[in-house]
């Protein structure tokens, strides 16, 4: 049994196993069933969104100066960034609702008086 992994270059046990999100690691041939199976499509989500992507989606921050500051933040502190930002997302989907009302209602307005002064 190795000691480290190559790729990842942790200790190999079962939690550094499961806990690692590298696609490849070489502790994966530590984990067994549906353990192996939860760590890949982990790893795939992770690969596919990661966290600059995901707080771009929670917030609505399409800055690419203030991303990459997100990026360069630790892991701790983009972690919490994220929950917060989590946590704050219904919040988010309503604003974004009532402001797609807002517009619908002003564009029928709008509408309805140029129709208006086109029948006349």
């Amino acid at each position: 049994m190795i000691e480290k992994c190559k790729n990842c270059k942790a200790l190999s046990n079962k939690g550094n196993a499961s806990a690692c999100r590298n696609v490849q690691c070489g502790l994966s041939l530590l984990l067994i069933g549906q353990e192996r199976i939860k760590r890949r499509y982990l790893s795939q989500l992770q690969e596919n969104l990661p966290d600059d992507v995901l707080y771009h989606c929670f917030t609505g921050e399409s800055d690419e100066e203030e991303l990459k500051k997100f990026l360069k933040l630790n892991h701790v502190l983009r972690s919490s960034l994220l929950d917060r930002a989590f946590k704050l997302w219904p919040e988010r989907l309503q604003q974004i609702a009532n402001r797609l009302a807002t517009e619908t209602i002003d564009s029928q307005k709008i509408v309805n008086s140029f129709v208006k002064d086109r029948l006349k």
